[in-house]
């Protein structure tokens, strides 16, 4: 009987750490690496975007289909878009990052559910963080970048999103700057603000939902983008800035000639394409785009002094 019951044991416990291994291995944790010269310490930033949390209650009973059909069109291996973020929120913390970067499209609606689960997430990670809203966060229903969209719902973000088109994180050596997605154009306050960001001596590290296309030339990106997303009636990507995606308007080429000249920008952080990519933008200075959280995928990106 003892024999018996040993090998009960024996095959639960195989079963639970099995089990348990399964689970983990539903997230795919990407390793990046910058080198940053003029940092006194090394980072760790966990970038999460598109995780595209759709929970939804009884205070926006009128979009309950909508969301339904929604989550259904974000689950993976049998979890659930909200489960994905959860877990990489877990990740984070266990990692003990320095900061959870959120790099557009959070949650897939400005539903309350969704925002207040982000915020009780976020906040028992006991982890800093900093949120750039990308072209899902704040639409509700059939408003999408409308006035009222901007003027009702986007506000119900700030629980967890600075008021403004853009938010910072600064440290003693290190500034992240976030910026918000505004019709896949960079946001007036967002430029004037990183005018100003960009006079300090310290290295920068910048946020946005929707990538740029390279400055180098380099189309790889849009071309991959156009055969996930498709592309405009005029053959350009439908998903990038730039002068062969979403063409820029006078404040997105002022962001972007700030972004390649300024020498203390060292990288771009961005989502939006729900697929990892790596490029150099401009001078040395990477894009890193992770793939989307609803899949389980984040990525680690160390900010190093030098190069061990």
């Amino acid at each position: 009987m003892r024999g018996k019951l040993t090998l009960l044991l024996v095959c639960a416990m195989s079963f639970l750490l099995t089990g348990c291994r399964k689970e983990e291995n539903l997230l795919n944790i990407r390793e990046e690496e910058i080198i940053i010269p003029t940092l006194e310490r090394d980072y760790e930033l966990f970038f999460i975007a598109d995780s595209h949390v759709t929970l939804c209650d009884k205070k926006d009973s009128e979009l309950i289909e909508k969301n339904n059909a929604r989550k259904e069109s974000f689950i993976r291996n049998g979890k659930s878009s909200d489960w994905y973020f959860k877990e990489l929120v877990k990740e984070a913390k266990n990692r003990k990052s320095d900061l959870i970067v959120m790099g557009g499209d959070i949650v897939d609606s400005a539903m309350y559910a969704s925002i207040d689960f982000v915020k009780k997430q976020l906040d028992s990670s006991g982890l800093d963080y900093i949120y750039a809203s990308g072209n899902h966060d704040f639409e509700y229903g059939d408003e999408y970048f409308s006035s009222l969209a901007y003027e009702k719902y986007r506000p119900r973000l700030e629980v967890i999103h600075s008021p403004k088109f853009y938010d910072i994180k600064e440290y003693d050596d290190l500034i992240i700057f976030s910026v918000d997605d505004e019709a896949n154009q960079i946001p007036k306050e967002a430029v004037e603000a990183f005018a100003e960001i960009v006079k300090k001596d310290k290295a920068i590290i910048v946020v946005t939902h929707v990538p740029f296309e390279p400055l180098t030339g380099d189309l790889a990106l849009n071309e991959l983008c156009k055969e996930t997303w498709g592309e405009s009636s005029d053959g350009k990507s439908r998903v990038t800035m730039g002068f062969n995606g979403c063409y820029p308007n006078s404040n997105t080429l002022d962001f972007a000639e700030l972004l390649a000249y300024s020498k203390n920008v060292y990288g771009i952080l961005a989502g939006h394409v729900h697929f990892y990519h790596k490029d150099i933008f401009y001078d040395n200075k990477y894009q890193i785009i992770t793939a989307a959280a609803f899949e389980g995928q984040a990525i680690s990106v160390r900010l190093k002094s030098s190069r061990d």
